[in-house]
This record gives structure tokens, C-alpha cells and sequence, in this order.
């Protein structure tokens, strides 16, 4: 094990700060922002009431409820402490069928959340304008009985998790492993790096890093704690000592081309050309006509920064959820 990366808040957070502010405290947001989002792991130890009236069993059982309802995802992992296994994928069940599931041991991870609660929706869009995250937020989460959670693996968001009930167990890396990857990642039982929806012939040689599991933090979360690490950070977590019942905050990366794409395309599609397809003589040729094209709209894009600022908005107004490595029925948070 490495150095620690706990911070641990003398006492609760003072009065008439945001949401935010409580959060991260005993670390201020510019710290947070210049030190740690994006950066390197940080646990902060609160206190027990940090978190009260935020969410609950009982608000859980409402959500699984709604699952038909409002397309919740339910899933379950047998991850599980001492089998040293690859992270296993999410298979995905009924809600009526959680109770028993609990009884024989598991992970029950409830996705997303915040479309059928509104205090944590509310509380997920406060962090993200708090953040200046302009990507999408979505919360799950995750109900694990005593030694279950979920093996080594990364994903491709900001993974910040409110610990409401019990205690985690959780190893992090010191930091990333792969900065702001591509798609979620795992370590299959022979310790090798797969990643999710893609082969390993596809990977290019960044995201093929080396894993020294022997450097991973060890951090025990009890209610009222937060961990946020960055996308890309290695971690496994198992619960510890009883049930656990944990929220996660996920922040995933905006789409940076998709969004300058839907910025021209609409003067892009007025050309018969661009609506057309490819089925000429020379595709190849008529590929880099098309190239400069782009090439020209994003330039024209870039000159007029009152449209542009104009079209952005509108653009996050319309499509806020769109992001990268987002794969909810693949191995996930823990």
C-alpha cells in the first residue's frame, strides 16, 4: 500500500454553505477543482448525519418499484471478497426478484435513480453546475451484502460515491490508470486489461496499461464519507462488516465531436451531397471533399463566437445525457 488519500472533516460542514460545499468538506471547491477533480483520488471522512435525509432503503424500494415504469435498470453482481476474479458483468433482473437475490448474497445496483427520486435528482444537478461539469450526471445505486461488491476494474466517468448506510471496503489506485479512457475497463482472472465492447487488437497502446495492484490505497467508507475518484482510476469494493447502501454520482465526459458535428451539421445537410451517402466511382475522393467541407463549417463555426456560444447552448439544452464509455449493462461502479 501507498500513501493515504483520506481527508477527515473534524465536525459537520458550517452553516448556510451549498450542497456542494457540504460535500466536499473539509476541502474547499478551488482546491478540489485544482488538486483532485480529474486528478488523483480523494476520500472524505464526514459524519453520520451528512447524508440523512437524502435517500434510504425505503426510498430504494420505491425507485425498483418504478423499474417498468420509468426503463430503470436493475442488476446484480457476484462479485464477491477472496474469489480474486475479473470483474464480472451486470446481469440484469426483475425488481420483484431483489429480496431474494439479497438473501443468497450480491450486489444489487439500481440505475438510474434520480429518475424516480426527486431529492437526489436535484441534488445531482446542483453538483453539476456547482462543478461546471457540462457533461451528463446520472446516480445509481448500489445495495451489496456483507463481502460482495465488485473485482478490479475503471470507468470512464468521475465515479463520486455518498456512502448512506454500512460500510465499503475499497482499494483505488494512487491514480489513474488510463487518463479519461475511451469506454470502462476490467481485470479478467488472468490479470489481463479488457475492456468493454471493445477487442484487444482495437486498443491503441495508451490504453494498454500496466496494473501494480500492490500500489492500490485501501479506504473503509462509512456513512456520511465520500470518494470520488477520476475516471480511469482502478478500484474494487466490497462491503464490509454488514450490509452497505451507497450512492453514485456519475459524471461522464461530454462528447466533444458529436457535439461540434450536431453544431454544422444542419448547414452541412442543406447539400444534397451531404444527405445523400457515398456511392460514386471514387469514394475516396469524394470522402475528402466531404473532409473539407467539415473542415470549413467548424472554421466558420470557430469565427463567430456569438453563434457558436448560441448554438452550444442550445445543444446542451436539447441532448444533456450524450457522453462517452457509457455501457449500463456492462461492469460498472461499485
Amino acid at each position: 500500500m501507498t500513501g493515504s488519500v483520506t481527508l477527515t472533516a473534524s465536525g459537520p460542514a458550517p452553516a448556510g454553505g451549498s450542497a456542494l460545499d457540504e460535500l466536499l468538506y473539509p476541502v474547499g471547491l478551488e482546491e478540489f477543482r485544482a488538486h483532485y477533480w480529474h486528478r488523483r483520488p480523494i476520500h472524505l471522512s464526514g459524519w453520520s448525519g451528512r447524508f440523512a435525509g437524502l435517500f434510504d432503503r425505503e426510498a430504494l424500494a420505491r425507485v425498483i418499484r418504478r423499474q417498468r415504469e420509468l426503463r430503470i435498470s436493475v442488476r446484480v453482481s457476484g462479485d464477491h471478497e477472496g474469489d480474486d476474479g475479473g470483474a464480472a458483468a451486470h446481469v440484469l433482473i426483475d425488481g420483484d426478484d431483489v429480496v431474494d437475490r439479497l438473501r443468497s448474497g450480491t450486489s444489487v445496483c439500481v440505475d438510474p435513480v434520480d429518475r424516480a427520486d426527486a431529492r437526489v435528482a436535484a441534488l445531482a444537478q446542483e453538483l453539476r453546475a456547482g462543478l461546471g461539469h457540462l457533461g451528463p450526471v446520472s446516480v445509481k445505486a448500489y445495495l451489496s451484502t456483507p463481502g460482495f461488491g465488485f473485482n478490479t476494474h475503471f470507468d470512464a466517468q468521475v465515479v463520486t460515491t455518498v456512502q448512506i448506510e454500512g460500510c465499503k471496503r475499497w482499494r483505488v489506485s494512487p491514480e489513474p490508470g488510463v487518463a479519461f479512457p475511451a469506454a470502462n475497463a476490467f481485470l479478467d482472472g488472468t490479470g489481463t486489461v479488457r475492456y468493454n465492447g471493445r477487442t484487444p487488437a482495437s486498443l491503441a497502446p495508451w490504453e494498454r496499461p500496466g496494473v501494480n495492484r500492490d500500489s492500490f490505497v485501501e479506504v473503509l467508507l462509512q456513512p456520511g464519507d465520500v470518494l470520488c475518484l477520476p475516471a480511469g482510476t482502478w478500484h474494487e469494493a466490497k462491503a464490509s462488516g454488514g450490509d452497505s447502501l451507497a450512492l453514485n454520482f456519475s459524471f461522464a465526459p461530454l462528447d466533444i465531436p458529436e457535439l461540434l458535428f450536431e453544431l454544422v451539421r444542419p448547414a452541412l445537410q442543406e447539400h444534397t451531397a451531404w444527405r445523400s451517402g457515398m456511392s460514386g466511382p471514387q469514394p475516396l475522393a469524394e470522402l475528402a471533399s466531404r473532409a473539407t467541407e467539415l473542415a470549413t463549417a467548424l472554421r466558420q463555426l470557430a469565427a463567430d463566437s456569438d453563434v457558436t456560444t448560441q448554438r452550444l447552448a442550445e445543444a446542451l439544452t436539447r441532448a444533456p445525457g450524450r457522453s462517452i464509455g457509457t455501457q449500463p449493462a456492462a461492469a460498472g461502479h461499485a
